[in-house]
């Protein structure tokens, strides 16, 4: 059950030195299983090793494996022959904490852009209403506050534009439907 498991197993005899390794555990840690067999973890002289071998039982925590490639480890207790013993539980979790740091920074982006357009929305009005006022200035004033307030219009645009546009990133285009044969998908 073990060699199969997608999960990679460690166990550890009494004493802490390594009794079994599965293949997935050797392929986390990218080592041959026969070279931690009767070893301490720490001999393998990695960081890795070192978290693993100083993790608590029962605690879980991310550990960083070759860049961003990240695993989630465990150690807890099973008794054999009335002795506690120590194993070792490695689940690859990079994938579903790229999803999940995606998912967030979607919601962050939707949300950014939620804001900025409702108060530029609000902002756009004031400033239309501002410039409707000035024909009541002197002569002399008016072209000042206009090209003022049009700045601030165009500036205001311009943010909306940039945050529809950084929105855009994250939508799901809609599909294009087009006529085919399945057969031919191949």
């Amino acid at each position: 059950v073990m060699a199969e498991s997608p999960g990679g197993v460690i166990t550890l005899e009494v004493d802490g030195r390594v009794a079994s390794v599965n293949p997935a555990a050797a392929n986390l840690l990218t080592v041959a299983p026969n070279d931690l067999i009767g070893r301490p973890l720490t001999d393998l002289g990695t960081t890795v090793a070192a978290e693993l071998d100083a993790l608590l039982v029962g605690r879980s925590q991310l550990v960083t494996l070759q860049g961003r490639r990240r695993i989630r480890c465990q150690k807890l207790v099973f008794m054999d022959r009335g002795f506690p013993r120590h194993f070792l539980l490695m689940d690859e979790m990079t994938d579903e904490l790229h999803r999940s740091e995606k998912r967030a920074y979607e919601k962050l982006i939707r949300m950014m852009s939620h804001e900025v357009n409702n108060t530029s929305g609000a902002v756009q009005s004031l400033l239309q209403s501002c410039l409707a006022y000035r024909d009541q200035l002197s002569a002399e004033d008016r072209p000042d506050y206009s090209r003022a307030i049009e700045v601030a219009i165009s500036r205001t645009a311009n943010l909306d534009a940039f945050m529809s546009g950084f929105a855009d990133v994250v939508r799901l285009p809609q599909p294009r439907l087009l006529p085919g044969d399945p057969w031919q998908m191949a």
